[in-house]
């Protein structure tokens, strides 16, 4: 009997222990899992931040490029000012020279008799561009106002009474073409209105007279004569 009981005390005790590995290998699979299900999160966050990281970047290099872009266009531009200033600046030191010599020139009396000298200018010349932006304004408005003679000085660099004189010009010509263009279509519609006329004829008491629609010579009934007197005309009469 004793045995027996230490055998089936054995036996419950080898189920008791194999009962406990079995729970203990389920936990110890049951934290594999939530370890692994852990770990594969951590990877795919990780993934991601990297992810946009590298974007980051990219945008932060996109952003230097351009960056460095507008550095390199507003360093142009400050290059062209200075330039255009001291192109500008030049100019007005030469037109200043020119000026003084012109007046010191006057002062000294070079003319005939010790009198001042004629003043003397320079003829601006207009140039095709110019012309080309006056006349585009011109078709717009024939008088512009004070404000488009500025922008028109400012775009072909012109004085503006040069400007205004030009307007002023243009105006007077395109006047007169109008009222020559009036003229010729009048004359031409009295032609074509009027009946033929002609002088090619004397008339009986001396002079000229005027011919009849049917003859260019003069009435189609009365007698052809001659020019003159003196003219031998005989075939005609």
């Amino acid at each position: 009997m004793v045995t027996i009981y230490r055998a089936e005390s054995a036996a419950a005790r080898a189920e008791r222990e194999h009962a406990r590995a079995v729970a203990k290998r389920e936990e110890d699979q049951t934290a594999f899992r939530k370890a692994r299900t852990l770990w594969t999160r951590a990877r795919e966050e990780a993934r991601e931040r990297a992810e946009r990281y590298r974007a980051a970047n990219a945008a932060r290099a996109s952003a230097k490029q351009a960056m460095d872009a507008a550095k390199k266009l507003f360093e142009e531009a400050d290059r062209e000012s200075e330039r255009t200033r001291g192109e500008m600046a030049e100019a007005e030191r030469a037109e200043a020279e020119r000026q003084a010599a012109a007046e010191a020139k006057s002062r000294r009396g070079s003319g005939p008799g010790g009198m001042p000298a004629y003043k003397t200018y320079k003829k601006t010349r207009l140039g095709s561009s110019n012309i080309s932006t006056l006349e585009k304004v011109y078709a717009v408005t024939q008088y512009p106002d004070d404000a488009m003679v500025e922008s028109i000085r400012q775009a072909t660099r012109l004085p503006a009474s040069k400007i205004i004189a030009w307007f002023k010009e243009r105006r007077s010509g395109a006047s007169a073409a109008a009222k020559r263009s009036a003229g010729v279509e009048d004359r031409s519609s009295r032609r074509s209105s009027g009946a033929a006329y002609s002088y090619t004829r004397r008339n009986e008491g001396g002079g000229l007279r005027r011919g009849g629609a049917d003859d260019a010579y003069g009435d189609s009934n009365g007698p052809r004569r001659g020019r003159d007197a003196a003219s031998d005309w005989s075939a005609y009469d």
